[in-house]
């Protein structure tokens, strides 16, 4: 028996779940149910040790899970070759509303093999496992139920205010060049400008100003509200802007029926630190995000294809 070794009694994700949610696990709803009885085999032999140390280490863990522990895991972006596959299947295969009640190959599952994108917009959960663990030290905020471009994909928990920056820039970069016919340096032009506005609103707010309203109409989880594949240059930099600041009245709670936290936007504009850095890192990210989303893709699309998730069978592998 090796140091991970999953809870016995616990044989699915939802109860590996409530226990991660009960001691306040960081990055729980991007973990897959190999990764959660993993992170939970190592709290409880923290807390084991610190008990027989007769130290007040086993409350404090209860209640900040120690970093070091869950920084041992390996992060699933990590993974290459058919380690990467067997993690694609299993996560999508543990998800809430990916397969058709049938046989799994209905219409969610099909939306999803429609392209890079489409894959990108239902798969949040991989793009939290993949960052699981990473901008520990930054504010946190509710994770958005609309960050542009994408679905709301399974429901998540707070997160780090860079989570939701870093999917919107990857889905900007990914419609531009799918929707858009924008060449990769004008795709990442309008990231970059979503970005931008973004941080631009965010100082507004920090200065106790009211960012500029986005739109009368707000910008669609799938970007509906705009006929995307008509836009020009501009108009895609336009929509990414207002997008941008959308986002950052979100964030602070900005928009008509809350009010709004200033403290919250001083927060995240003194930790996003050099503006020109902090975009150009987010970039990158998508820019590698990107990447694997389209390998990712491709081995989804096999599987799908060879009935990895079709009910009635075990999944292969």
């Amino acid at each position: 028996m090796n140091d991970d070794t999953p809870i016995a009694d616990e044989t699915t994700r939802a109860a590996l779940y409530e226990r991660a949610r009960a001691i306040d696990l960081p990055g729980r709803s991007g973990m897959s149910k190999a990764v959660l009885a993993a992170a939970l085999a190592r709290h409880d032999r923290a807390t084991a040790r610190d008990e027989r140390s007769g130290s007040t280490g086993a409350a404090e863990a209860t209640a900040r899970p120690a970093r070091p522990d869950l920084a041992a895991a390996p992060a699933p972006r990590r993974l290459t070759g058919h380690d990467r596959r067997l993690h694609v299947r299993r996560t999508l295969l543990e998800g809430e509303g990916l397969q058709d009640p049938a046989d799994g190959t209905g219409p969610a599952l099909s939306r999803l093999a429609d392209s890079p994108l489409a894959f990108f917009r239902g798969t949040s959960r991989l793009f939290e496992g993949d960052r699981t663990g990473d901008d520990a030290d930054m504010p946190v905020v509710a994770a958005s139920g609309s960050v542009p471009l994408l679905d709301a994909g399974n429901e998540l928990d707070a997160a780090p205010f860079t989570r939701d920056l870093e999917r919107a820039a990857t889905a900007f970069l990914m419609a531009a060049e799918e929707l858009g016919g924008a060449s990769e340096n004008r795709a990442y032009k309008i990231a970059r400008r979503f970005l931008r506005s973004y941080l631009d609103a965010m100082r507004q707010l920090a200065d106790g100003g009211d960012a500029p309203q986005a739109s009368k109409r707000k910008p669609g989880r799938r970007g509906d509200a705009v006929e995307l594949e008509t836009l020009d240059l501009k108009g895609w930099k336009r929509h990414a802007a207002r997008c941008g600041r959308a986002l950052a009245r979100e964030h602070v709670g900005a928009d008509a029926s809350q009010a709004r936290d200033a403290d919250a936007a001083s927060r995240i504009v003194a930790a996003s630190g050099r503006p020109r850095l902090f975009v150009d890192d987010r970039l990158h990210i998508a820019h590698e995000t990107r990447a694997r989303v389209r390998r990712d893709y491709e081995l989804f699309v096999r599987d799908h294809e060879l009935g990895a998730f079709e009910r009635g069978e075990s999944a292969p592998g």
